[in-house]
């Protein structure tokens, strides 16, 4: 068993040296603060904006305002001029953080099944174990300014299967995913 975390990204090198610094002992606080184990999962995915663009189209048939009209207008071919005759990739990130059935005990782990560790008993105090520690990680997460939110039932199937079943990656822009974004 296992919470699964989607950790946002941040582009290191455009951050200015006092930025990176904080940055830096941020993480080396955060490594020093664990004490259970972590898997970090990094996954690449080509995306399609296609999505957006008729999003931003769209947006621009509504617009009574000239001068919004035409920033609009150059963020629009400001992003089409950036993709052209290029890949776009979606990177995410995603904590792993484990559940061992030796955590509720020596005795309990050593004999551990899989049934008995889906008691409605055992799997509360799992699921209350699990918590606590998707807390800890998310909190320092925060203090080294990123952010994350836990994958819940369909979302984590999807990732298994996109990763399990050796298909190419590949999604259409979902605009839920694109953060501090106002049109």
């Amino acid at each position: 068993m296992c919470t699964i975390l989607e950790v946002s990204s941040v582009n290191f090198s455009l951050l200015s040296t006092e930025e990176q610094d904080i940055r830096l002992f941020g993480y080396m606080a955060l490594l020093n603060s664990l004490s259970l184990p972590l898997q970090l999962l990094m996954v690449s995915k080509k995306i399609n904006i296609s999505a957006y663009l008729d999003l931003i189209n769209k947006k621009l048939l509504t617009i009574k305002h000239p001068l919004l009209v035409e920033h609009l207008t150059h963020f629009r071919d400001f992003i089409k001029n950036l993709i052209k005759g290029e890949e776009l990739l979606d990177k995410k990130i995603y904590v792993i953080i484990p559940f061992s059935a030796f955590e509720l005990g020596p005795v309990v782990g050593a004999r551990a099944t899989a049934t008995s560790l889906t008691s409605p008993a055992t799997f509360k105090k799992i699921k209350q174990e699990l918590a606590v520690k998707k807390n800890h990680v998310a909190t320092q997460l925060q203090r080294i300014g990123l952010s994350s939110r836990s994958l819940e039932g369909e979302e984590i199937i999807k990732l298994f299967y996109e990763l399990f079943n050796g298909e190419p990656l590949s999604t259409t822009f979902n605009p839920n995913d694109v953060k501090n974004l106002v049109l």
